[in-house]
């Protein structure tokens, strides 16, 4: 028996449902790059800047 999900978990699942899609075919070093970008993009946004936040070079 499926249960009504509200409204907004089901656009959560939607949305975690196409970034499974879109990474799925990433390589690590791809991954570790958005990952990377992603963070430093929240960090400015915050405007935070961090010593102990560094690339990881692979």
């Amino acid at each position: 028996m499926k249960i009504k999900e509200p409204k907004s978990m089901e656009e959560i699942h939607e949305i975690r449902e196409k970034m499974y899609y879109d990474d799925k075919t990433l390589t690590i070093q791809e991954r570790i790059q958005k990952t990377n970008d992603a963070g430093l993009k929240i960090l400015e946004k915050m405007d935070l800047k961090s010593s102990l936040c560094k690339k990881v070079k692979v």
